[in-house]
């Protein structure tokens, strides 16, 4: 997997199908330059940046495993 799929996939993932560029420059702070060139492959990101979205995948996931025992509750409740 290239590092511009590797992006696409992460923000696929924390954003959703329909995820915009301007989400994850925003996330990382970055601008549409910068952003860009990593999603075209004409540049890689720096090792922070796969360290910011390791700790953003790493928070979703424990977020929903947070509240994933309740919806199974609730959709037993019905």
């Amino acid at each position: 997997m290239t590092a511009a799929e590797l992006l696409r996939a992460i923000a696929e993932a924390l954003f959703g199908s329909s995820w915009g560029a301007g989400d994850l420059a925003a996330t990382l702070g970055v601008n549409g330059i910068t952003k860009r060139r990593w999603l075209d492959g004409t540049a890689e990101p720096p090792p922070g940046i796969w360290a910011e979205f390791l700790t953003l995948a790493v928070k979703r996931t424990t977020d929903l495993n947070t509240i994933i025992p309740e919806l199974e509750r609730r959709a037993k409740d019905r």
